[in-house]
């Protein structure tokens, strides 16, 4: 009988006071954005997202197809990769021969950004490279241009405002209903 604090994930429960969420369509635009300044119209996009289960990769790539049409520029095909770096590798290579005219790569996960930065450097590709949270590895892809940019969301927030509510449930405040959080 203890309150439940959904952070991350939407889930059904008897026990749920509130849950908290990205805004995964604000990190689909905010992905866009990124792409805006360095793509113009009839450039293409590869799309390394997480799987196809994994319902807020829907509302990212939604928004970000959208802001992209709306751009002129296409994605030209979309790859569940999930967070694996090999398979975002070998998928990156593989489309980088069969699309040599690829402009862009949008990855939804820190793994698959690292991946897809590697093919592009072991094929000596120029590519703009947008990658979503971060790690280490990330990190020093950033700086040496290999990715452009990479959207980061509010995790730490999110587990703040999970800890948060979970002790005002414990102490009778009622905070039910969902917090989402901008990327």
């Amino acid at each position: 009988n203890l309150p439940l604090v959904a952070v991350g994930t939407p889930i059904s429960h008897a026990h749920l006071v509130s849950t908290i969420l990205n805004d995964d369509a604000k990190m689909g635009s905010n992905i866009a954005k990124a792409l805006a300044g360095e793509l113009t119209a009839g450039d293409q996009v590869l799309l390394l997202a997480d799987n196809a289960e994994y319902k807020p990769t829907e509302r990212r790539e939604y928004n970000l197809r959208q802001d992209l049409d709306r751009m002129g520029v296409k994605i030209r095909g979309r790859f569940y990769s999930g967070d694996k770096r090999e398979w975002a590798y070998r998928q990156t290579l593989q489309q980088l021969y069969l699309w040599p005219e690829l402009d862009a790569v949008v990855a939804f996960s820190a793994q698959s950004t690292v991946g897809a930065s590697q093919a592009a450097e072991y094929l000596n590709r120029d590519l703009t490279i947008i990658g979503t949270d971060i790690i280490p590895d990330l990190i020093e892809c950033i700086r040496d241009g290999s990715v452009s940019a990479t959207i980061v969301r509010n995790s730490f927030g999110m587990g703040f405002l999970g800890v948060e509510y979970a002790a005002g449930a414990l102490n009778g405040e009622s905070q039910t209903g969902y917090k989402t959080l901008s990327s």
